[in-house]
């Protein structure tokens, strides 16, 4: 799955990439193969990252410069191992198989304060400082097909999922209270860590990529309709399911409430944060271990397309874009405009808002041979060369083969 939205290749049609993004697409050629392709993506709500560290570990300035009330770190890629994609008068069928990465951190301005500043701040209030983690890699395959009917197509993929590894927080309530008479701290906690811990072994990791262990299902659906010659509508939902986590799982529980005397929270951390007492916090609550299978959902994505073709040469595209991870909503819309100067070669430019960024410049180019066709997509081309400085940043890019181009 993306760690964040990609939003030019919904429009990029006949370069595999669309297939991705939308069940319902399909190629011109009658079969198809897409060939090994790479996605990475990231979005920032908060410090961006190259502005956290410095020599010797992370600046409190640097770090609490840009901080929100509540912040929000998502990064995400996808190897595309293979796809082919079959197309035959109103039906086609595809099949493929994906590796994917996905690292969500959700946490608030309250919780670095009291690991640079302590808790003196806080005397008297009842603060949740726990923060919400979710760290998964997976692999996909994939079997798909659409049908149209009129000017109405439908598609649907079933996907086969194998959990390779994981770490999530389900639970992330961690209050804490310090008294204003006595300065003694309470602390409410329901906060658990499951985790499917993996070798680093490549045998143990090829037998991992295999489909059985850390099983799971996915839908995809996609439609897209054409209302005339100029004007097309379409939608997708991808990534509606879970993976059952059954490998070498543990949950990591703290839940109760503790009371402590004589403890300062920023004694616990040095001054650049590069050395953590993590036996400290460890030997303050009652850890439970369990080896427990446990379910993680995967976080479902929403797709709303609108094009507009006014001549042979021009597109005219809108896109609304959401995905929904443990409870929260991560929009973002889109517009963009396609020139086609010829059959071979197809060029975009758009404009993004988000949460991360309210100004993203995107580009994308097409290359379409006979029988060969290549791609590239940003969607903020502005950071091209830093993208780690950057708030918002994807790159897709990859190729495709005709292997038998349908009889005109």
């Amino acid at each position: 799955m993306q760690a964040q939205s990609e939003l030019m290749g919904y429009y990029m049609n006949n370069t595999g990439t669309d297939l991705y993004l939308n069940p319902a697409k399909t190629t011109d050629a009658r079969l198809s193969w897409v060939l090994p392709s790479g996605y990475y993506g990231h979005g920032i709500h908060g410090s961006s990252v190259l502005r956290l560290f410095r020599s010797g570990g992370i600046s409190s300035a640097r770090l609490t410069d840009d901080l929100q009330t509540q912040n929000s770190m998502l990064f995400g890629g996808q190897l595309s191992l293979f796809g082919f994609n079959y197309s035959q008068n109103n039906f086609s069928i595809q099949i493929g198989q994906n590796l994917k990465t996905h690292l969500q951190v959700d946490y608030n301005y309250t919780l670095i304060d009291m690991i640079l500043n302590g808790n003196a701040g806080y005397i008297g209030k009842n603060v949740n400082i726990g923060p919400y983690l979710d760290a998964l890699m997976y692999n996909e395959l994939y079997l798909g097909g659409s049908y149209a009917i009129g000017n109405l197509r439908l598609g649907a993929k079933i996907k086969k999922l194998n959990g390779v590894a994981n770490v999530y927080t389900p639970q992330n309530t961690f209050s804490i209270y310090t008294d204003e008479k006595i300065y003694e701290l309470s602390f409410t906690n329901k906060y658990h860590i499951y985790t499917n811990s993996y070798s680093d072994s490549w045998d143990n990791v090829w037998q991992s990529l295999k489909f059985w262990g850390n099983d799971g299902w996915a839908l995809d659906l996609g439609l897209e309709a054409k209302i005339n010659d100029q004007f097309k509508v379409s939608g997708t939902l991808l990534d509606m399911g879970s993976i059952n986590w059954k490998n070498n799982t543990k949950k990591i529980i703290s839940e109760g409430t503790y009371d402590i005397n004589g403890i300062n929270l920023e004694g616990i951390f040095t001054d650049t944060i590069s050395v953590f007492d993590f036996d400290t916090l460890g030997n303050l609550f009652n850890f439970e271990v369990l080896e427990e299978n446990y379910k993680t959902p995967l976080p479902v994505q929403l797709y709303l397309g609108f094009q507009y073709l006014p001549t042979e040469q021009w597109e005219i595209n809108a896109l609304y874009y959401d995905r929904f991870s443990a409870g929260r909503s991560h929009p973002a819309f889109m517009v963009m405009g396609k020139y086609k100067p010829s059959d071979y070669f197809h060029t975009g430019l758009s404009y993004t808002i988000n949460r991360y960024s309210y100004f993203n410049l995107g580009w994308s180019a097409e290359l379409h041979a006979k029988w060969f066709h290549a791609f590239i997509a940003f969607d903020n081309i502005t950071d091209i060369f830093t993208p780690l400085s950057s708030d918002y940043f994807n790159v897709r890019m990859g190729t495709m083969v005709d292997l038998w181009r349908k009889k005109i």
